[in-house]
């Protein structure tokens, strides 16, 4: 099944704008399950990808997936760490730890 959206096509700086803002929810604990944190990653995998940021975010993008490798061990501590770490890599974010 496929939606139609209307034509909406996000621009370049709105993709970024919707990747800050997922990494920064994210490095906060708002994906809390194993579920949601998979979504997350898969989103943030695609949004890298179409703004051209995918190859310098690939190292963090793979502690994100390693941090996802078994759905049984999640650990969202780890998954959180992944996400502030990579989101570490993006100039602007402003994370704390």
């Amino acid at each position: 099944m496929q939606r139609d959206f209307g034509g909406t096509d996000l621009q370049p700086a709105a993709k970024r704008e919707v990747l800050a803002n997922l990494l920064r929810a994210g490095a906060q604990g708002e994906y809390p399950d194993y579920a949601s944190a998979e979504q997350l990653a898969m989103a943030i995998t695609v949004l890298a990808s179409d703004t051209g940021e995918g190859k310098s975010l690939q190292a963090g993008l793979d502690n994100v997936f390693d941090a996802l490798s078994d759905d049984d061990q999640y650990d969202r501590r780890r998954f959180i760490e992944a996400l502030r770490h990579l989101a570490g890599g993006r100039p602007g974010m402003g994370l704390h730890r």
